[in-house]
């Protein structure tokens, strides 16, 4: 018996793997978002303002908790940071460039 194949669920692969790749890293979006040359910019405070606006557009369930902690831990240079959620996280982010920007 000849198997026929189902062209709805290639095309769904290829759907969800365009997602997929059209996701970009927490921290390249920022990089992005705020006009900045470098991703090693988004720890300066010429990053500051443009920073805190972006991250305030970012729905936290848009990321990772990973995402939001890696991008704290690079961001602010906080060691090993560990929160109970991504929007927890995000505040947090929020907070500290605000902080940092005043």
């Amino acid at each position: 018996m000849k198997s026929e194949s189902n062209p709805n669920a290639a095309i769904h692969v290829e759907t969800a793997h365009a997602e997929k790749q059209k996701h970009v890293d927490l921290l390249t979006q920022l990089k992005n978002m705020t006009g900045i040359d470098y991703l090693s910019d988004l720890h300066s405070l010429k990053a500051g303002n443009a920073l805190y606006e972006a991250l305030k557009e970012i729905p936290p369930e848009e990321y990772s908790l990973t995402d939001w902690e890696e991008a704290i831990q690079y961001i602010i240079k906080l060691e090993n940071p560990h929160f109970e959620n991504a929007q927890t996280a995000q505040q947090f982010l929020c907070e500290q460039i605000r902080i940092r920007k005043a």
